[in-house]
């Protein structure tokens, strides 16, 4: 596991509130404090080999004293965020056995989703396993009294789907069969078990989205709102050819995508009045919309856009399980899909003879 990640997770940048006894709220929020201030410290290191032992350092300080912190206070309203915090400073520190012993403990203290969804993404990096992160969730969702919030962290088993033994890296067409296959089997728990909760209804939408393939039907993305917040109905488009259109927009690769995208616009205004229509699918984190909207304004778009904030887990995506971008699905005008892997630089000819055949 990289060291970045383990520091992403390493900083609980929330203070808690004074709910609980004054006197822990005040050192607890200390020790955050003092944490965030000596984790940005480390990373303004020059050296790698340094930068590296201060992280180090970072978790063996930190351990030492939420370790303190927690002796003195063994049962307040902090002691799990603090626990998991101490586990992922011992993480950080190299002491993996104790960091592991750390999470277990904080296991029966996890008293809702929010917490029990923090606690599984922590024991996934300290076990380098999503297996444990699995185990958490499902040992845990009775905690959840809400059955819209239980159908939604029962729903995120499956981002912790974690390779069997028998498949390698090696082996992808069987790794991805097999992940298909168990998110699938999850998305079916949810939609039976909370059938009117809007987990469930991703969940239906992905079931039928698992089955895409020429000459089946497009699952609709009716429940999602588009940029301007207007329903993504694609039955709304029957009697057009609909291309869904996945990518990412990234500072790197800024300007290759501003070319492709901007030949793909070209393209859509021809064919917009014969019967095509163009929907972008944009797989960024929240933090990437001022790079979006500049994208946009660069390559002229016009066509509808869905961002939801996410990238791996971006719900359009998940409902089409789409993984490598850019993706383009094109969809019939019976509703039907036609294709799901032109690349990009076919769409030139793809295009004008799907709209004109169909």
């Amino acid at each position: 596991m990289k060291i970045q990640a383990l520091l992403a997770a390493s900083v609980l940048a929330v203070f808690i509130a004074t709910s609980a006894p004054a006197q822990a709220t005040r050192e607890y929020n200390r020790i955050l404090t003092a944490m965030e201030e000596d984790y940005q410290a480390a990373g303004r290191i020059r050296g790698r080999a340094e930068r590296k032992q201060a992280y180090i350092d970072h978790g063996k300080r930190f351990a030492k004293e939420l370790s303190d912190f927690l002796a003195k206070y063994p049962d307040s309203k902090v002691t799990f965020p603090a626990k998991v915090n101490l586990a992922q400073v011992l993480q950080m520190a190299k002491e993996r056995d104790r960091a592991k012993a750390v999470i277990d403990e904080a296991v029966p203290l996890a008293s809702n989703h929010i917490e029990i969804r923090r606690l599984a993404d922590a024991a996934s990096v300290i076990y380098t396993s999503k297996k444990k992160g699995w185990e958490i969730i499902s040992a845990s969702l009775a905690k959840v009294d809400a059955e819209p919030l239980r159908a939604q962290l029962h729903l995120e088993l499956i981002k912790y789907i974690e390779r069997p033994e028998g498949i390698t890296k090696k082996m992808r067409s069987e790794w991805v069969a097999y992940r298909k296959k168990k998110m699938v089997e999850v998305c079916e728990a949810v939609a039976k078990g909370y059938p009117n909760t809007e987990a469930a209804t991703l969940a239906q939408a992905m079931i039928v989205g698992s089955k895409t393939a020429p000459g089946q039907p497009a699952a609709n993305l009716k429940f999602l709102l588009d940029v301007d917040e207007k329903p993504l109905d694609l039955d709304a488009y029957k009697g057009k050819v609909v291309l869904l259109h996945f990518f990412t927009v990234s500072t790197r690769g800024y300007r290759k995508s501003k070319n492709y995208l901007s030949k793909l616009v070209q393209l859509g205004r021809q064919l917009d009045e014969k019967g095509l229509v163009i929907i972008g699918i944009c797989a960024n984190y929240r933090e990437h919309q001022e790079l979006l909207d500049r994208m946009i304004g660069d390559a002229r778009i016009g066509w509808r856009i869905y961002h939801d904030g996410e990238k791996l887990w971006n719900k359009a995506c998940m409902v089409y399980f789409v993984k490598k971008f850019p993706k383009n699905i094109i969809i019939g005008r019976d509703g039907k899909v036609i294709s799901t892997d032109e690349a990009v630089i076919d769409l030139e000819d793809v295009l004008p003879e799907v709209v004109a055949g169909s």
